[in-house]
């Protein structure tokens, strides 16, 4: 099993008070892999569970789908989705497609069963790691606490590993970071970004000029955005960590090299098995040791950590940030994560505005009732006319959306029941780019 996701012996823990502490253990107690455990802690990040080599907790039984379901931990529970599997997921004797549980329960899928537990924090017997930081990649959040002790894990060990995450939550920092704690920090670090033209010359090398793998000798060799490579790139790839002959395109057959290989991907890896982007063998060599970095939304008291950080590093003199633009941006939502942060930050300090785009408050966040919208928007410190505008216009894309839905996404019968004329109700459609219903 995937080395960081595995169970490191933690003692069942008293439930914490806070939701985002808490973690889940699923324990296979009856079938094929009795014994075999796994560590879901959250939030966002999501482990399979399955046959596939892909799966965080893989197992044997032959009546278990390639990928069963997911398993996540969101608000303090531990949340099953039912990934169309054959025989189907069934959660203390209920048949679910998703569900949701705060307490002990049986899982049953094929002819396995399984014990979800609440267990308090991730990985580490003792509990969240009390740094602040994992070398140059920093936060104080629990969120990233929990991830030390397994980035501690991949650090000292020299196998594949696969590093995931949203666009701009550091990967490639991590990656290099892991390479300076681990074993060889003084060999080469090399970065093969998969969307290059002609990556394969570039990975593997020509005639006459060594590719990135032979460069990474005796070091760490990252690929970034794995899914971007292509498939005979994979395929050579796959074959050097089978420690099989890697041919060249020109057919010229590649010394053996020594070389620790560290993948990355911003997109759902295991969806990119699924759909032939990605070589399930590849993948699977690479999951068997996996972490990834939570996005800046779910870091609790970071962003003004890094904020201050990459403010610090600026010519900016005795200049500080101001409680209005940390409050500003405590109410943003950075979809570009930390690398959008940093934008910003030296932004500030060349421009002097701290302007983030306050639709992003909201606009990303389905879920956020109208007047969660309106005390970020109040937060935001916005023109009366504005934040108004604002407001409203939000108001009027989910009246738009939950009247299509109750008509079936009939257009006529949905403004006749709105009480106004079908092409004004047409114009509002398209003023909010609210797509046809399926």
């Amino acid at each position: 099993m995937a080395e960081p996701k595995q169970d490191p012996g933690t003692e069942a823990l008293p439930r914490r008070k806070s939701a985002g502490d808490v973690a889940f253990k699923l324990h296979v107690i009856s079938g094929p892999d009795a014994g075999a455990s796994l560590l879901v802690v959250g939030p966002e990040t999501r482990y399979l569970v399955g046959t596939s080599e892909a799966c965080a907790l893989r197992l044997s039984d032959r009546s278990v789908s390639r990928r069963h379901f997911a398993a996540t931990v969101s608000g303090g529970a531990l949340r099953i989705e039912d990934l169309e599997s054959t025989n189907g997921v069934v959660v203390s004797g209920l048949r679910v497609f998703q569900a949701e549980m705060n307490e002990s329960a049986q899982i049953r899928i094929g002819g396995t069963v399984l014990m979800a537990e609440a267990v308090g924090d991730a990985p580490g017997a003792s509990g969240l790691d009390k740094q602040g930081s994992f070398g140059r990649v920093l936060g104080g959040s629990p969120v990233m606490r929990r991830l030390y002790p397994v980035l501690a894990q991949l650090a000292a060990s020299r196998a594949p590993a696969l590093v995931e995450g949203e666009a701009g939550t550091g990967k490639e920092l991590l990656a290099e970071v892991i390479h300076e704690q681990g074993p060889r920090p003084d060999g080469p670090f090399v970065v093969c970004d998969a969307t290059e033209p002609d990556v394969d010359a570039l990975l593997f090398g020509t005639k006459g000029s060594p590719g990135q793998l032979e460069r990474a000798d005796g070091g760490t060799l990252l690929v970034k955005d794995l899914g971007d490579l292509p498939r005979e790139s994979q395929e050579r790839l796959l074959a050097f960590l089978e420690r099989r002959p890697v041919e060249r395109a020109d057919r010229v057959v590649l010394p053996s090299f020594d070389v620790r290989v560290i993948g990355s991907s911003r997109r759902d890896l295991d969806l990119d098995v699924e759909r032939g982007r990605v070589l399930e063998g590849l993948a699977g060599i690479l999951a068997r040791a996996r972490v990834e970095l939570p996005p800046l939304r779910v870091r609790e008291g970071d962003l003004k950590l890094l904020a201050d950080f990459f403010w610090r590093g600026l010519d900016v003199g005795d200049a500080v940030l101001s409680p209005m633009t940390l409050r500003r941006f405590e109410f943003y939502r950075w979809p570009g994560n930390v690398r959008e942060l940093q934008r910003t930050v030296v932004k500030l300090a060349i421009t002097g505005s701290d302007a983030v785009d306050p639709e992003a408050t909201f606009r990303d966040d389905a879920k956020a009732k109208i007047g969660e919208i309106a005390e970020r928007l109040l937060a935001a410190d916005l023109p009366l006319v504005q934040a108004r505008t604002l407001l409203g216009e939000e108001f009027d894309r989910r009246y738009l959306l939950k009247i299509l839905a109750v008509h079936g996404g009939n257009v006529s019968r949905a403004a006749g029941a709105s009480g106004i004329a079908r092409r004004y109700f047409h114009r509002l459609k398209a003023k909010h780019g609210i797509p046809p219903l399926r």
